[in-house]
């Protein structure tokens, strides 16, 4: 079977990002190549900048699904103009992990992963944020989180520090 994010088959490699230089990264994934590429959009960036400045040689990626810090318009645009490459992005927290998906048809929106949390926008006096009605802005707050697999520690409204908006279904698919 071909190596596929689907079915999470394919080798897999991890590497240290403090433990190499941006170029020597850069030749890594010139090297060999991957379909899939997990990284941090911020640090990615700046990678990808520097090996442009140095005319590095850039592979074809598929996909980048990044964690850890926004995936920003700018870097959607150099992944798929440099490397061939969408970039999904994904909302997690070191404490939980995955908290959201991006949307299949949106850059701008998130589907919750249900499965493994639950989502709560709250006010600054920790009441739940009401959710929008049709065609109404939805208000933001802050998000709280219980991981719903946390068995050693359990995590019950842990608050992220984020703020968000819940929407009654997603702009991005109606979903």
């Amino acid at each position: 079977m071909d190596a596929s994010l689907l079915h999470g088959s394919g080798p897999q490699a991890l590497r240290n990002f403090n433990l190499f230089t941006k170029a020597q990264h850069i030749q890594w994934l010139t090297r060999h190549s991957p379909a899939y590429l997990t990284v941090r959009p911020d640090w990615f960036e700046v990678a990808l900048v520097h090996a442009a400045a140095c005319k590095e040689p850039l592979p074809e990626i598929q996909q980048i699904l990044t964690y850890g810090a926004t995936a920003t318009d700018s870097l959607r645009r150099k992944a798929r103009q440099w490397l061939g490459a969408s970039v999904r992005h994904r909302y997690t927290c070191p404490e939980c992990g995955p908290l959201a998906f991006q949307c299949p048809r949106s850059d701008a929106h998130l589907h919750v992963a249900v499965g493994s949390v639950i989502l709560e926008v709250v006010d600054s006096s920790g009441q739940l944020v009401p959710n929008a009605k049709p065609g109404e802005q939805p208000k933001t707050g802050r998000v709280l989180v219980t991981a719903l697999h946390q068995y050693a520690t359990p995590l019950v409204r842990y608050d992220t520090g984020d703020t968000a908006a819940l929407h009654p279904s997603c702009p991005g698919c109606g979903v």
